[in-house]
C-alpha cells in the first residue's frame, strides 16, 4: 500500500512539472513568432518636434522601417509638464512598408487644457501591423524623452 502511494506521489509530482514546462512554453509561443521571418516591425522618436497653432499640437519625426506587411499603423503620444499641469496629445499615420529605413511626420493633436510649450517631452512612438494573410501581426514601442521646438 505504501509503494502505491509513493507512486502516485510521484505521479502527481510529474504531471505537474509537466503542465509548468507546458505553460511556459505555450506562453512564450506568441513572442517568438513576432519575431519570426514573416514580419519585421521597428520604430524611433526622434528629437526636436515642432510646435504648431500655438501649442495645439506638434509634429514628431518617426524612423521605422516594417516589413511583411503591406501597410502599418505608425502611432505617438506625446506627455509634457505645462505649468502645474499635464499637457498630453496623440496622433496616427498609416504608412506604406518597403523594408527599407523611412521617416514619417506625425501631426500629434493635443487632448488637453493646457497647450504644449518649447522644453522636453515624453514620447510614445508604436509601429503595428499584420503580414498579409493576418497570420502575424505585432508592434513595437520606442519611449524617449525628447526636445519640443518652435
Amino acid at each position: 500500500m505504501l509503494r502505491f502511494l509513493r507512486g502516485k506521489k510521484a505521479l502527481a509530482g510529474l504531471a505537474i512539472a509537466g503542465g509548468a514546462v507546458l505553460a511556459a512554453v505555450g506562453s512564450a509561443t506568441p513572442a517568438l513568432g513576432f519575431f519570426s521571418p514573416p514580419l519585421l516591425l521597428q520604430i524611433h522618436v526622434t528629437s526636436p518636434a515642432t510646435l504648431v497653432a500655438k501649442g495645439a499640437g506638434a509634429k514628431v519625426t518617426v524612423k521605422f522601417q516594417c516589413a511583411g506587411a503591406k501597410t502599418a499603423t505608425v502611432r505617438v503620444k506625446l506627455t509634457e509638464r505645462s505649468g502645474n499641469t499635464i499637457a498630453k496629445g496623440s496622433g496616427s499615420a498609416l504608412v506604406g512598408c518597403t523594408n527599407r529605413n523611412q521617416n514619417t511626420v506625425v501631426t500629434v493633436t493635443n487632448h488637453s487644457t493646457k497647450p504644449f510649450k518649447v522644453g522636453s517631452a515624453l514620447a510614445k512612438g508604436v509601429i503595428s501591423g499584420c503580414t498579409p494573410n493576418l497570420k502575424v501581426c505585432g508592434k513595437e514601442v520606442a519611449q524617449r524623452t525628447i526636445k519640443i521646438s518652435k
